[in-house]
């Protein structure tokens, strides 16, 4: 057998092919069945090939000034945010992630999601990702997703009791090391059983699935919100520095299933009322926690409803002071109602003008 070597200053000449066509790469990424997105070093999508509505069933350009971490399962985002992170600080570094990604129908797609640092490149600049749907058919899978079907609610995504109860106890457990506060809320929509009446059964469970949209709207990253039962919804908020964050989120839920729900042509109005628990002071478990927020709750639907009450009574009226001082302030100071006013400061010895105070 010979081997036929072309010379080329004197030894060897190897063939340089020609840099294919642009259209052709064009036509490369429009018919591969993997997604491939472009964006920016702060994650926004600049570009997202066709199977990214094939994959994620969302309309052709959905991604495109998104940052994809908003479909990402709030339990891989962290690591998905490290690696991007590290994409962005190290030219030419490749990561290989397995993720969990939110579909448009609310299901979750796992892909294998490799990324590349091609910022540096003329005709790139971007980090460039390609995402593989992951086959459904191994054990692994059958196993993670049985365990996703025994911990979540079918109808919102959003976690049970079961996984509620276990993420409670781990806030616990963390606030108990770093003498911090954990607060759990009870969340019921007001007058939801007329909508179930009156429009039917599937007209509430679209309504259920706006308000679980709603309420990860209003929270924090971090927060968990589970559905125990019907419109029974709780809201688990961990690693507190005080209880006025609990109440200001409180109040951004009020303020958020306050706004009217679309559906069938009309609007419905509804008001939510909550009862909030704090760990360590009103309860060390979560059955104690879960029930002292029922308690506040029950306080509230007694009480005219549409707000959230504290399971101390004395905690409920500081907060409240506190969040109305703070909203006074604020309108006052986007106003211009706040005058500033300066009293003269004189030496005693002197008698001379030594400065003024505010």
């Amino acid at each position: 057998m010979k081997t036929v070597v072309t010379p080329v200053r004197g030894r060897t000449r190897s063939r340089r092919s020609e840099p294919p066509d642009a259209s052709l790469f064009e036509a490369l990424v429009r018919s591969a069945s993997d997604l491939i997105t472009i964006h920016d070093a702060d994650g926004i999508t600049r570009y997202e090939s066709p199977a990214a509505s094939a994959v994620l069933a969302y309309p052709s350009g959905f991604l495109v000034g998104r940052n994809p971490l908003v479909i990402v399962h709030p339990r891989d985002a962290q690591r998905a945010r490290e690696a991007f992170r590290t994409l962005v600080n190290e030219p030419d570094a490749v990561r290989i992630e397995q993720l969990r990604v939110r579909r448009a129908d609310r299901t979750w797609a796992r892909l294998e999601v490799a990324g590349r640092n091609l910022l540096s490149d003329p005709d790139v600049r971007g980090i460039v990702l390609t995402s593989r749907s992951m086959c459904p058919t191994s054990r692994a899978f059958d196993t993670e997703r049985d365990h996703y079907a025994a911990t979540h609610d079918p109808l919102t995504g959003l976690p049970n009791r079961t996984l509620l109860v276990d993420r409670v106890e781990q806030a616990i457990a963390r606030a108990q090391r770093h003498r911090i506060q954990v607060a759990l809320m009870r969340v019921n929509l007001d007058g939801f059983r007329l909508v179930n009446e009156t429009l039917g059964r599937g007209a509430g469970d679209a309504l259920l699935r706006q308000v679980a949209e709603r309420l990860r709207g209003a929270t924090r990253d971090g927060d968990t919100i589970a559905r125990l039962d019907a419109d029974d919804f709780v809201l688990l908020l961990p690693d507190l520095e005080s209880t006025g964050v609990a109440a200001k989120v409180a109040d951004r839920v009020l303020q958020a299933l306050s706004a009217p729900f679309g559906g069938r042509g009309a609007e419905r109005y509804l008001s939510a009322s909550i009862g909030v628990s704090v760990f360590p002071d009103d309860a060390v478990h979560s059955d104690g926690l879960l029930t002292h927020a029922a308690e506040a709750l029950a306080s509230v639907k007694r009480g005219g409803r549409g707000a959230f009450r504290f399971a101390r009574p004395q905690l409920d009226g500081e907060i409240r002071e506190r969040l109305v001082m703070e909203s006074t302030l604020r309108q006052a100071a986007e106003r211009g109602e706040l005058l500033l006013q300066y009293q003269p400061k004189f030496r005693l010895g002197s008698r001379r003008l030594a400065g003024v105070e505010a």
